[in-house]
């Protein structure tokens, strides 16, 4: 999985980033001034909208459902297959394990709720895409 602590931390190493981080910006942003600007432009209907519009859009459905998913229970996101249903259907998000998911309806999701649940949604998982081409 993609690990951001680590990829901040080799950017800020390498030659790139230290010009970076020695022209300036890097200590604006560490501001009063900074945090002052930030704040009012994310009270500005500008702003709203552009998040509104990234909420509604297909990445930013995805991106809730990650962090639900890895606030709520500690997992990871990593969809085996794409979504092979299609979009006037419900989905859930399936752990086959701590880490993969697969896309199954939701009222089949919720059918097999209870004390082992994967075990449970797996025969359909297995039904589903097994058959899938």
């Amino acid at each position: 999985m993609y690990n951001r602590k680590a990829s901040d931390k080799k950017y800020r190493n390498s030659k790139k980033g230290k010009i970076t981080a020695n022209r300036g910006y890097a200590k604006y942003r560490k501001t009063e001034k900074y945090r002052q600007t930030q704040l009012r432009y994310r009270q500005t209907e500008k702003y709203k909208l552009a998040q509104k519009r990234y909420r509604q859009s297909k990445k930013g459905r995805m991106d809730r459902k990650k962090r639900k998913a890895l606030y709520k229970r500690k997992l990871n996101f990593i969809p085996m297959f794409e979504n092979p249903f299609s979009p006037s259907e419900k989905i859930n998000w399936h752990h086959i394990n701590d880490t993969y998911v697969v896309a199954i309806p939701e009222d089949l999701h919720l059918l097999y709720n209870g004390p082992y649940h994967r075990e449970k949604v797996m025969t359909v998982v297995t039904q589903i895409y097994l058959w899938r081409d």
